[in-house]
């Protein structure tokens, strides 16, 4: 079955990569051959010739790079866009009954205008699935299925869309009648600082400074909850509450990561069925009104004053600086017979880490001096010493790398769909839903390259780097981390094989608005590309087969080494399929999967 599954993705992948074989045809010929076979699934606005006064602009509409814009750009005779899938399957069944040549264009992005243009010297037709674009967002299996004709910006805003707060709640919740003007969307960070209610001008610095944010009496209980709560039990809790000064309810969602660990591997056990976690909290500045708050309480969920002249303190408190402090404590008060009380950096609702009820004399051994924190972005951990505070995460980030000199001016705080408008170069007065619109964000000539990185570049490397960059008016650079779950998929799974260790991947991009000026900027990534030889993945060197780059091969120019370098060891099977279900090579352009000879 797995082996089936695999090999159905292979197909499904040289499928989306349509560009047949073809005999030469007059463009009036092909016009018309195509159109009439076309007749029986044809509807209005789908079949576009050079005559069409909109054939242009549908052609211009994903041409973003104006290489391929220019008038002596080979054009196809004529633009198909189907509706549905049994659309496609007509037009691919008349093309190669035909001969046509056909290229089909998605909602991605070509950088070599391989899905609208050839170099092959061919007539051909352009299918054009711009109108076939449906996004379905399911977030209960975290997943995305999106039509090929879609494009990336679309997909992003329909996926920002789906998370949103407030259709999530009115579509589960509409009684609640949640409005926009209810929420606010923040950072994490931010979250934060609003849930511990510092105000808005308080930066999270404050969080370094051990201080809690609030100092009052208080009592707080803890529960559960694994099923439902039916409506009957919630107007229940709802009277109580509005019937008294009443406690203030807490709930925390779970799920995720959390159900994915065994209740045995920590002593902490509630996991896999928890809906969420209750904390209810009563706190009062009057110590009179001790009584009235804990019987509230008591009430919801069916002892206590911290810091009064009256509650038990310690004898003595040792701040010890490392672990052979901690030891040689315990040690010293089990010798003595000294009852230890020990504080960390989490909070203790009823005081047990640094007063007693039990009536003996006590010291507290406090960890706030051992506060260290590391956080390890390959393996997705952090690891706290006990007297830390999740506060002092900030502090560690900020520190991290030091030679950036990074100061809080070069930061922004966005939410995921406003950096992705952010990288695209939108002004901030721009909403998101331009990216349904189908237009580039940006419009010039350009020539781009990409590289895998699978060993950590040394800082000579680094230093050549920046010289040749700083020389000239060079490429710009985008390194995209790997790892996580890319690393956790086989390589053979589906075509693309740059999985586990990969540290990240090279985008090269230059780009310029004077045609005149190509071969200039064409030279100086090419020559960045040579410097990073030393640096990158051998035998292949890797590619990533979204950023088309002629330049590494093409079909009947060259040996098939390219297919390697996008696809490894699969590329091997990619051809096995293309001979068995394309042995006429009827899907062909200048990079398609080759036949084995």
């Amino acid at each position: 079955m797995q082996k089936t599954m695999s090999s159905s993705r292979f197909v499904l992948f040289l499928l989306l990569s349509l560009a047949p074989f073809s005999f030469s045809h007059q463009k009036d010929q092909i016009q018309e051959t195509f159109h009439e076979c076309l007749s029986n699934i044809q509807t209005p606005n789908t079949f576009f010739t050079p005559n069409d006064t909109n054939f242009t602009q549908i052609l211009k509409s994903r041409a973003i790079n104006l290489k391929f814009r220019t008038p002596s750009t080979p054009k196809p005779d004529a633009i198909f866009t189907p509706l549905n899938e049994t659309h496609i399957q007509t037009a691919v069944i008349c093309a190669k009954k035909l001969g046509i040549h056909l290229r089909t264009r998605s909602g991605g992005h070509d950088y070599e205008g391989l899905s609208y243009t050839s170099v092959m010297g061919r007539p051909f037709v352009v299918i054009d699935l711009s109108k076939m674009q449906d996004v379905n967002v399911d977030l209960a299996d975290n997943s995305v299925w999106a039509e090929t004709g879609a494009t990336i910006g679309k997909v992003y805003y329909r996926v920002a869309e789906k998370n949103r707060l407030v259709q999530i709640m009115n579509t589960g919740f509409p009684e609640l009648g949640l409005k926009k003007e209810d929420c606010f969307e923040m950072s994490w960070i931010e979250s934060v600082m609003h849930i511990m209610e510092y105000p808005k001008i308080v930066p999270p610095s404050v969080l370094l400074e051990r201080k809690p944010s609030f100092l009052n009496y208080f009592k707080a209980k803890s529960d559960f909850v694994r099923e439902v709560i039916p409506e009957s039990g919630l107007e229940g809790m709802w009277k109580i509450m509005l019937e008294d000064e009443s406690p203030l309810m807490i709930w925390n969602p779970y799920g995720g990561i959390m159900s994915k660990i065994p209740e045995s591997s920590i002593p902490f056990p509630h996991r896999n069925g928890v809906l969420f976690k209750v904390q209810y909290v009563s706190a009062w500045m009057d110590p009179a009104m001790e009584d009235k708050h804990v019987s509230e309480i008591r009430k919801l969920t069916e002892v206590s004053l911290r810091g009064t002249p009256s509650t038990p303190k310690p004898d003595a408190i040792f701040t010890p600086l490392n672990e052979t402090h901690i030891q040689t404590a315990v040690i010293c008060a089990k010798k003595l017979g000294i009852h230890l009380r020990t504080r960390s950096g989490g909070h203790d609702y009823e005081g047990l880490s640094y007063t007693s009820v039990m009536g003996r004399p006590f010291v507290v051994i406090d960890l706030s001096k051992m506060q260290d924190v590391n956080v390890d972005l390959a393996d997705n951990s952090v690891w706290a010493e006990t007297g830390a505070t999740i506060d002092r995460l900030v502090q560690i980030m900020n520190t991290g790398f030091p030679e950036l000199g990074l100061k809080k001016e070069d930061c922004f705080e966005m939410s995921w769909i406003e950096s992705v408008m952010h990288i695209m170069e939108y002004p901030k007065i721009v909403p998101p839903s331009v990216l349904l619109e189908r237009k580039p964000s940006f419009l010039n000539y350009f020539k781009a390259k990409s590289d895998f990185v699978r060993e950590v570049i040394p800082e000579s490397g680094l230093e050549g780097m920046w010289k040749i960059m700083l020389e000239d008016e060079s490429p710009l650079m985008i390194w995209n981390p790997y790892g996580g779950i890319m690393s956790k998929i086989p390589e053979s799974s589906i075509p693309f094989p740059h999985r586990n260790g990969v540290l990240f991947k090279v985008q090269y991009v230059s780009a310029w608005m004077d045609p005149a000026m190509e071969d200039k900027h064409v030279s100086e990534i090419r020559k960045v590309y040579d410097y990073m030889t030393t640096y990158v993945t051998k035998s292949p060197r890797e590619a990533y087969v979204n950023y088309r780059d002629l330049d590494i091969g093409m079909n009947g120019k060259s040996d098939d080494s390219w297919g390697f370098k996008y696809f490894k060891d699969n590329f091997h099977t990619l051809r096995k399929i293309k001979t068995k279900f394309d042995y006429s090579n009827f899907f062909s352009h200048e990079q398609s999967i080759p036949l084995i000879d």
